[in-house]
């Protein structure tokens, strides 16, 4: 067979389902043995490459021949790569030839053509190398081969530490530099570098002093805008002086809440004083919140009239301290509301009895 597909590999980012991936490339020789999966994890800094192995309990198994006499046409997975997974196919081929021609054999063009197609096989492998390479562009002549001279025009210094490589100063040759003398990098110069490109801002004002050396920052309250700092809830920061407390009817104080505010309960006409007495009564005016709004103290002055059964009191109080004596039985009849009192005639000795005395 001809090789004219040029494709030597192919990336193909994973989804966490496919789980089939086609064989960029033609195979040569040996489908299993020409084919390598890689699989690049994306989620790690740097990111790292990962061997897969062919078998049916390992990673992979290639699929897809249409017969026994044809090769496979895709890689499958036993367990889909990730999202984040990056899949490569890469054909490799050894650097080796294999063809051992007889010279009294018969001519065979099978072999022969196979032989072919596994050079050009590795000759692209080598391009694909080539391409992840450092090139100098095709004009340059530093590279230039003569039979005078057969060494490679560009040679890498031997290796230093603590030292880069770079151009010399004509250009002609690459040479070890000083890390600190060829980036020029000394801490004054990175300093004055960051304190060069410092810009202040409607919020902060930067300055780089050189001598100590500091760069400090100052918060501008007037440039801060509160609706766009993080974690800002709105109704939480707004201007004080636009909210107030109101006093209702009774008390005094309040205000905005720029500021502490008291708030009193607001004196009344009252004065602060005892009231009531032996002989007078204390009296008051109570508003809607239940203040005193007036006091002061009133006379007591009852008439009989004005009280309630004062009659029968009167009659029972004096009906209950009467007393008897020797010659008088005194009777008190509550329903009847009368005193009588009667002589005892008995207890009289030696008296004179005239008209004088209420009995004639």
């Amino acid at each position: 067979m001809s090789l004219a597909n040029v494709t030597v590999k192919a990336h193909t980012a994973g989804t966490g389902s496919l789980t089939t991936f086609a064989i960029p490339f033609s195979p040569v020789v040996n489908d299993s043995a020409e084919t390598y999966v890689y699989i690049r994890d994306t989620t790690v800094d740097p990111a790292t490459h990962t061997l897969q192995v062919e078998g049916a309990l390992n990673d992979y198994t290639l699929t897809g021949a249409p017969d026994s006499e044809s090769f496979d046409v895709n890689v499958e997975f036993n367990t889909a790569p990730l999202s984040t997974d990056i899949v490569t196919i890469i054909r490799v081929i050894p650097l080796t030839q294999t063809l051992d021609l007889n010279p009294s054999g018969a001519f065979q063009p099978t072999t022969f053509e196979q032989s072919m197609d596994r050079l050009a096989a590795q000759i692209q492998g080598l391009d694909e190398k080539l391409r992840r390479t450092p090139m100098l562009p095709v004009t340059e002549q530093i590279s230039e081969y003569s039979a005078e001279a057969p060494q490679p025009g560009l040679l890498l210094p031997e290796p230093g530490g603590g030292e880069v490589i770079g151009w010399n100063a004509g250009g002609t040759a690459l040479v070890l530099y000083d890390a600190a003398t060829f980036l020029g990098a000394t801490d004054e110069i990175i300093q004055d570098s960051i304190g060069g490109i410092l810009a202040d801002t409607a919020s902060i004002d930067f300055t780089y002093d050189d001598g100590t050396p500091t760069i400090s920052a100052v918060v501008l309250p007037a440039g801060v805008d509160h609706d766009l700092l993080q974690n800002f809830v709105a109704n939480e920061h707004i201007d004080h002086t636009s909210v107030s407390i109101l006093t209702g009817t009774g008390l005094s104080g309040g205000g905005d809440i720029s500021s502490n505010r008291t708030i009193i309960l607001a004196n009344t006409s009252v004065s602060a004083a005892s009231y009531g007495g032996a002989g007078t009564v204390a009296t008051f005016t109570v508003d809607a919140q239940g203040r005193l709004t007036l006091a002061g103290n009133a006379t007591i002055s009852i008439t009989s009239g004005n009280i309630t059964d004062f009659n029968e009191a009167a009659q029972d109080a004096v009906g209950g301290i009467l007393t008897d004596t020797n010659s008088v039985d005194l009777t008190y009849s509550d329903g009847g509301n009368t005193i009588t009192a009667d002589v005892t005639i008995n207890p009289l000795t030696d008296t004179v009895i005239t008209a004088a005395d209420g009995f004639f």
